[in-house]
């Protein structure tokens, strides 16, 4: 073995060259060579006494712990994330000047902004519509068979009742103006159309997939 295997040896395992030490004779080994062999060795002690630390009381629940409140804090921050970009849609649409939109236009948007967000899977009581457009000042001749829903909204420079009824299975939105509208005959995107009538004194968009869902709709509210 050379010397530079020797070296690796001794410093990669300085207990090995015990068993070098006992067989070959003490009066070859050189003081240097006892004085690395005993210094190397002195070393791995003090290393081994370094690595010998004590588990503290209770580390597995506390390393338990810790990961539980991480996924818990992990979760709200993906929560909020989604709530902020949800609010900073909402906002960015209350924003959009409106004025600029033509009624048929701006009907359309709140559809399309709205449909995200909107619960349908209750039907609201006639006596909760009633109720909520009365605080707007609205009326209507008589209600839709089906609401799944009715809030007030934005609406131009005003405010106008947002109702979503089902007519015959299909879904069918209904905006109640406080003013009435420029009546046309009929408008659309190519995937909704929609449709305006006027009351004495509030206006009605109607807005569905198709034709006979907006027939439907006026139907029930105007006797048409």
């Amino acid at each position: 073995m050379d010397e530079l295997e020797k070296k690796r040896r001794q410093l990669a395992d300085p207990q090995s060259q015990l068993s070098d030490v006992d067989v070959e004779s003490f009066e070859n080994i050189s003081d240097e060579k006892l004085a690395e062999i005993k210094e190397s060795q002195q070393f791995e002690s003090q290393l081994q006494q370094a690595m010998n630390i004590d588990v503290p009381e209770a580390l597995a629940d506390k390393v338990i712990l810790n990961q539980r409140l991480t996924k818990r804090r992990n979760r709200f921050f993906n929560f909020a994330i989604a709530a902020s970009v949800a609010l900073v849609s909402i906002l960015s649409f209350n924003l959009i000047n409106k004025e600029q939109l033509p009624v048929t236009e701006e009907a359309l948007a709140h559809v399309y902004h709205e449909a995200g967000y909107l619960e349908r899977d209750k039907v609201i009581s006639s006596k909760a519509v009633i109720a909520k457009l009365a605080k707007m000042g609205l009326t209507l001749p008589s209600l839709p068979e089906k609401i799944t829903f009715a809030s007030g909204c934005d609406f131009g420079n005003d405010e106008a009742m947002h109702i979503i009824a089902e007519v015959d299975g299909k879904q069918v939105t209904l905006f109640v103006t406080k003013a009435p509208l420029e009546e046309n005959k009929l408008f659309g995107d190519g995937k909704l159309m929609g449709q305006i009538k006027n009351l004495a004194s509030h206006g009605l968009i109607a807005i569905a997939e198709d034709k006979a869902g907006i027939d439907g709709l006026y139907k029930q509210i105007i006797k048409v």
